[in-house]
């Protein structure tokens, strides 16, 4: 097949099936093939990754499978807070000889409470610091409905559109900041809309919507300076900004918005995270320190990056996230054999480490009293040198950590930022052991802006260590600048340890 067929052929006499996207046509190519899926591959899932690429050269996308195998997914509640004198961490006891990347909830703790309504003694109060546009519609004081504490403000939506409710403090920088607050709306977002405001000492001003995707509910609404547009021709100035509040944009009789926990939080710094292999006795608080483990010196995937290093450095940015840590690997490159695996059924321990700015970590609510992980705990230590604290019987962080392991590949693609424009190339092909390619699912292909190599009747084996990769040699006028490569493949449900 010539090199713009749009076909997909397997190197290993699959049935591919290549569709593109952009204008819903089919191409199929079918090749007699044997080999079938065994029924312990009984689950689905996929993973992907988006590139930038460098333009008119040789770019290489790779990728592993991620597989869920230990996993304590909650952020309810902050377990503790990462300072220059507090080391948090998690123990876990690894079902896997390998990591591949980690899922983490934080949020930099440098933030400022804006207003937590808690000071004010009654309606009257509030509304004095809380002024009104429109003085027949008053924000009240609410001591029944509140997120946290026992206050909160409640801000009319029967009241006319385009009112507001604001306070004004001294210029303040706002540059790079993140907002958030708790909201609980009676009414849905089609019916009744608020938006945040913010004022420079000028007179302009910018605005948001707050969205509420349920009623009667406490939902966490976070904005990030940026995502502010100006209402006028003049955006407002956040490096001078004089008052802040709520503008009504749509109205219905009796709707009620309640706004509780009101924060600010400064642009994020880092910190580092470090894995430490505790042998197969679970560590015991008050007793075991970190350095009695052995810390894991070579994080990073060697087969994709070709570096490792002894901890990763995490750039936060602003507000309450949930961290997808792909860097933080341990064992991936089992291609290599000079690769240090990990002591599957050991006890390990990810600690999080203070570098410039304090971090708090969410993870489970012990009020529930259900013990979510049972092999391990959420722990505070001064230093590695001085023995781990548990958090307590029912905590844990919520945190995710993913493995690679054999699986069949049925489904790759990828999607760019641009139509390109029939000058560049692609291949696509599974890298086996020892570098070698196993199974080719695209060859020298001039590819479409959406597609996929469809293998759903004969899915390609792909042994653990092993990676699917993309080769993309750009025209350098081409327009493509981005690329999110994908695969779909059938895995065994690893034996788990939570």
């Amino acid at each position: 097949m010539g090199n713009n067929s749009g076909y997909f052929v397997s190197g290993d006499g699959y049935k591919a099936d290549v569709v593109d996207k952009s204008n819903d046509a089919i191409r199929t190519s079918v090749i007699q093939g044997t080999d079938g899926v065994p029924p312990a591959y009984s689950k689905l899932t996929s993973s992907g990754q988006k590139f930038n690429i460098q333009k008119g050269a040789l770019n290489k996308l790779r990728i592993r499978p991620q597989i869920t195998n230990e996993q304590c997914e909650s952020s309810r509640v902050v377990q503790s807070t990462v300072t220059s004198t507090n080391i948090v961490g998690q123990i876990f006891k690894a079902s896997q000889d390998n990591i591949n990347g980690i899922d983490l909830v934080l949020r930099s703790a440098e933030a400022e409470v804006f207003d937590d309504f808690e000071s004010y003694v009654d309606s009257a109060a509030l509304q004095a610091a809380w002024i009104a546009t429109d003085p027949t519609e008053l924000a009240e004081l609410e001591t029944t409905i509140v997120y946290e504490g026992s206050k909160s403000i409640s801000i009319p939506a029967g009241a006319g559109v385009g009112d507001e409710w604001a306070r004004t403090f001294t210029s303040t920088d706002f540059t790079g900041y993140v907002g958030t607050f708790h909201m609980l709306s009676t009414h849905s977002f089609t019916a009744a809309k608020i938006r945040v405001i913010v004022e420079d000492s000028a007179g302009n001003t910018n605005s948001a919507y707050a969205v509420q995707s349920a009623i009667g509910v406490w939902e966490l609404i976070e904005l990030n300076i940026n995502a502010l547009t100006a209402d006028g021709a003049t955006p407002a100035d956040i490096s001078d900004i004089v008052r802040l509040g709520f503008r009504l944009d749509d109205r219905r009789n009796n709707a009620i918005f309640y706004i509780d926990e009101m924060v600010s939080i400064p642009p994020a710094g880092s910190l580092s995270l470090k894995l430490w292999d505790m042998g197969d006795t679970l560590p015991e608080s008050g007793v075991t320190s970190i350095d009695d483990g052995t810390q894991y010196e070579k994080l990073g995937d060697l087969g994709i990056t070709g570096t490792q290093v002894a901890e990763i450095d995490l750039v936060l940015s602003g507000g309450f996230k949930n961290y997808h840590i792909s860097e933080f690997v341990a064992g991936v490159a089992l291609e290599i054999p000079t690769n240090e695996i990990l002591n599957a059924g050991n006890y390990y321990a990810i600690t999080l480490n203070y570098i410039d700015t304090d971090v708090d970590v969410y993870g489970t609510n012990p009020a529930f009293n259900y013990d979510y992980y049972v092999n391990g705990y959420a722990f505070t230590a001064v230093d590695e040198a001085t023995a781990i604290s548990q958090v307590g019987q029912y905590n844990d962080l919520m945190f995710i950590i993913y493995s690679t392991q054999d699986v069949y590949v049925e489904l790759a693609g990828s999607a760019m930022n641009d139509v390109p424009n029939g000058n560049s190339l692609t291949t696509i092909y599974i890298e086996d052991t020892n570098m070698l390619r196993t199974t080719v699912l695209a060859s020298n292909l001039s590819p479409f802006q959406v597609y996929e190599a469809n293998i759903v009747n004969r899915p390609a084996y792909m042994v653990k260590g092993s990676k699917i990769e993309q080769e993309y040699n750009d025209d350098l006028s081409d327009e493509v600048s981005k690329i999110t490569f994908a695969f779909k493949y059938y895995y065994i449900p690893p034996i788990i340890n939570g």
